[in-house]
C-alpha cells in the first residue's frame, strides 16, 4: 500500500514534520507500507495512495492537489497537532508571534476539502468533529531513534551522583513566554528556601534576571539540537511542563514533554490539560499543579529524591505502554487498513489545468530547494 504525507512546512528532522509525517512513516515502513514525506508545494500525488496533508490551507494549490488526488480514487486525509482550524487557536498563535497561522478560516476550508481528519489529542478530536464527521486520533509517540538514546539515557541516570536536585524548563522558541510566566515566582522562591534545588532553563526565554543571583543553583541554555535532546534529561530530576490552561489552544496540545521525559525515566510536574489528565495519574507517574500550586507541589516532590525516582519509573513504564514505534504503527496502519477497504471516487475528473499548475508549482518549489542548497 502506498503513503504520501505532504506538509505545509519544510520537513525537518525536529517538530511537527517529524512527529507527524517522518516518524508515521518509520512506523508505516516496518509494516511494508511504501512511504513518501515530501512538501506539497514540491509534490504530485501518486497513483493509488493514500494522501496526508498536514497542517495545509487552502489555496489555489492545496484545491489542485486535493482534486488530482481525488480524481484518481485516492482517499485524502488532513492532519494537524494544533488548534488551526479555530479562532481560538489562531488568535493564540498570533498572540505568540506565529503570524503565518493567523488564517484559520483557509486550514477549516483545506481540513473539510478532505476526507478525513486525523488528531493527535482527544480534545483536538472534539473540536474537528464540529467540522467534519470522519475524525480519528493517532495520538504522538517516540521514535526508535528516541526510544533507544532514553534507554541508554534512563540507564546513566541509575549510577549518578549529583549535588542538586535539578528542575528543568525545556522549550523549542520563544513561544512560551507566557508558559513560563505561570511559574516563574514559584520557582524563584523555590530556590530561595531549597539550597540544594537546582533550575536548568533550556531555550530563547524571557526570565528574570534575579535567577542569575542563585549561582550555580541556575543554568541556561538558549539552544540544544533535537540530535542530542536526549542528553539533557541525564541531569533532570524533575520535568517542568507548565501551560496556559485557560487557552483552548494549549488544552490541545499533546502529552509528547511528558512522554520525552519518561522515557528517560523522569516524572513531570505539568499543568492539568486534558491531554496530560490521560496520560498522567497524579502522584504515581507523575504530578499536576494548578496555577497557584507550583511552589508548594515544587517543595514536595523535591523533598524526597526517592519519591521522584519512583515516578520516573512508573512514567517511563507508561511510555513503554503506550507511546512505542509498535504501538503507532499499529494504530497507523489499522486506519489506513479501514480506509483501503472503501471506494473513493472524484466527483468530477481533474481538470488539465489544473494538472499542468501541479506540474509547473511542483516543479518551481523543487528548483527553490535546490537553489537554497547551492546557496548553503
Amino acid at each position: 500500500m502506498k503513503v504520501g504525507f505532504y506538509s505545509n512546512l519544510t520537513i525537518r528532522h525536529n517538530g511537527s514534520t517529524q512527529l507527524r509525517c517522518l516518524q508515521p512513516a518509520q512506523y508505516l515502513r516496518s509494516k511494508g507500507y511504501d512511504v513518501r514525506v515530501k512538501r506539497i508545494h514540491q509534490s504530485i500525488p501518486r497513483k493509488g495512495e493514500i494522501v496526508v496533508l498536514h497542517r495545509a490551507f487552502y489555496n489555489e494549490y492545496t484545491e489542485a492537489f486535493i482534486n488530482a488526488a481525488k480524481a484518481q480514487g485516492s482517499p485524502v486525509l488532513y492532519d494537524t497537532d494544533d488548534l488551526l482550524f479555530e479562532p481560538a487557536g489562531s488568535d493564540y498563535l498570533v498572540r505568540i508571534g506565529k503570524k503565518n497561522y493567523k488564517d484559520y478560516a483557509s486550514a477549516l476550508k483545506a481540513m473539510q476539502a478532505c476526507d478525513h481528519v486525523i488528531v493527535s489529542t482527544d480534545f483536538l478530536a472534539q473540536r474537528a468533529r464540529k467540522h467534519l464527521s470522519k475524525v480519528s486520533t493517532i495520538l504522538n509517540g517516540l521514535s526508535t531513534d528516541f526510544i533507544r538514546n532514553g534507554n541508554a539515557i534512563h540507564k546513566q541516570r541509575q549510577s549518578l551522583n549529583k549535588d542538586f536536585i535539578t528542575m528543568a524548563y525545556l522549550c523549542g522558541s520563544s513561544t512560551h513566554n507566557g508558559d513560563f510566566k505561570i511559574v516563574e515566582e514559584a520557582l524563584l522562591k523555590s530556590l530561595k528556601d531549597n539550597p540544594r534545588l537546582q533550575l536548568l532553563l533550556v531555550g530563547p526565554l524571557k526570565f528574570s534576571k534575579k535567577f542569575y543571583r542563585f549561582g550555580r543553583q541556575f543554568l541556561h541554555r538558549d539552544f540544544i539540537p533535537y540530535a542530542e535532546y536526549t542528553k539533557i534529561f541525564e541531569q533532570i530530576d524533575l520535568n517542568l511542563v507548565p501551560l496556559e490552561q485557560q487557552e483552548m489552544f494549549c488544552q490541545a496540545k499533546s502529552e509528547l514533554k511528558f512522554i520525552e521525559a519518561g522515557i528517560c525515566g523522569v516524572p513531570s510536574l505539568a499543568t492539568p490539560t486534558d491531554p496530560h489528565k490521560k496520560a498522567i495519574r497524579d502522584g504515581l507517574n507523575s504530578a499536576f499543579a494548578d496555577d497557584h500550586e507550583w511552589e508548594q507541589k515544587i517543595k514536595e516532590l523535591c523533598a524526597s529524591p526517592q519519591q521522584l525516582r519512583a515516578m520516573g519509573e512508573q512514567a517511563r513504564q507508561t511510555v513503554l505502554e503506550f507511546y512505542t514505534p509498535e504501538k503507532r504503527a499499529e494504530e497507523w496502519s489499522q486506519l489506513f487498513e479501514r480506509l483501503a477497504q472503501d471506494t473513493w471516487t472524484s466527483a468530477s475528473p481533474l481538470h488539465p489545468a489544473n494538472g499542468k499548475m501541479l506540474l509547473r508549482y511542483s516543479l518551481q518549489g523543487i528548483k527553490r530547494e535546490l537553489r537554497k542548497i547551492k546557496n548553503g
